[in-house]
Formats: structure tokens, C-alpha cells, sequence
């Protein structure tokens, strides 16, 4: 983000998501400003199971993962009362490990590739000039919304799915 409130990317949710959303636009050269309400780490309960691919996708924006970082897994199964599906992966092991370590790994690589990180600072609105934050409207050409299964910038947007 510029000094005049500016940024080409905003991208409204610090988990995961929203940090890779923000280091991915970063290596296509744009200003990229991130906002969540919440300070790191996030911890979510259920932790995080990295497939092969998500690793690979990690490794391009140059984040790898030590051996030590977590548990290696060979595939994955899905269990329901009764009924249950398992596989495992055709190339490469999965890494499960706990939330927190991979967000402050994400958190570190996203702060030096230039993303600027606004934490503890919820979005209260967006509008087709930008993302209205308490401290006042940040200019910006796109917005990402990575907040969620309740988004309130897919609310915002229009974009909820109709009855």
C-alpha cells in the first residue's frame, strides 16, 4: 500500500488463503495490502493436511516445508457411519501439521515479499472506489475476498447464492 491509501490488490482475510492470494499477486509486481481482524497466528481446530500439489504451489512461492514441520502422510481417507473411501496419492506424500506453524510461515514470506499486513484491523465496508477501513478508505483496483465460508465480501459484493 502507498502512502496516499493506495494499493493495486487489497485482499480482505489473513488466513491461508488470503496470504497466498496476496504473495501470489505480489510476484505479478502489484501493491498488495492485506487486512484481517484477528493477530497472528490464526489457529483454526482442525489443524492443516497439505496434499502434494498444495505443497508444490507452496514451494513455487518459495516456502518449503522441513521434514520436521509436520507428519507425512501417503493419502487420505474419508470416513462416514457406515461407508468409507480411501486413496492414496499417485506421486508425493501429504504434511499435516498444526495451523499456527504454517500461518506464521506464510505470515513471514508474505511480510518479505512486500505485502503490507494490516493486523487487527477489520474491514467495515467495500464500494467501488475501494475497502473502508476504521482509519478511513484505502484505493485500490481489486479486492479479494479470502474471509471465509461466511464472507461478508461475497455479502457485499451481491454475490450470495439466492434461494
Amino acid at each position: 500500500m502507498t502512502q496516499n491509501g493506495k494499493t493495486d490488490v487489497f485482499v480482505v482475510g489473513g488466513g491461508p488463503a488470503g496470504l497466498v492470494a496476496a504473495m501470489a499477486a505480489r510476484k505479478k509486481g502489484f501493491t498488495v495490502a492485506l487486512a484481517d481482524g484477528a493477530e497472528p497466528p490464526i489457529d483454526k481446530p482442525c489443524g492443516e493436511g497439505l496434499m502434494p500439489e498444495t505443497q508444490a504451489a507452496l514451494l513455487e512461492l518459495g516456502i518449503t516445508l522441513d521434514g520436521s514441520d509436520g507428519y507425512q502422510f501417503r493419502g487420505i481417507r474419508f470416513v462416514q457411519r457406515s461407508k468409507q473411501v480411501a486413496a492414496d496419492f499417485p506421486e508425493g506424500k501429504g504434511t499435516g501439521l498444526r495451523r499456527p506453524l504454517l500461518h506464521a510461515m506464510l505470515v513471514a514470506k508474505a511480510e518479505h515479499s512486500g505485502v503490507r499486513l494490516l493486523w487487527k484491523t477489520p474491514v467495515a465496508a467495500i464500494t467501488s472506489e475501494g475497502v473502508q477501513l476504521k482509519s478511513g478508505l484505502v484505493q485500490t483496483r481489486w479486492i479479494v475476498g479470502a474471509d471465509g465460508g461466511g464472507s461478508r465480501v461475497r455479502r457485499w459484493s451481491g454475490l450470495e447464492a439466492t434461494a
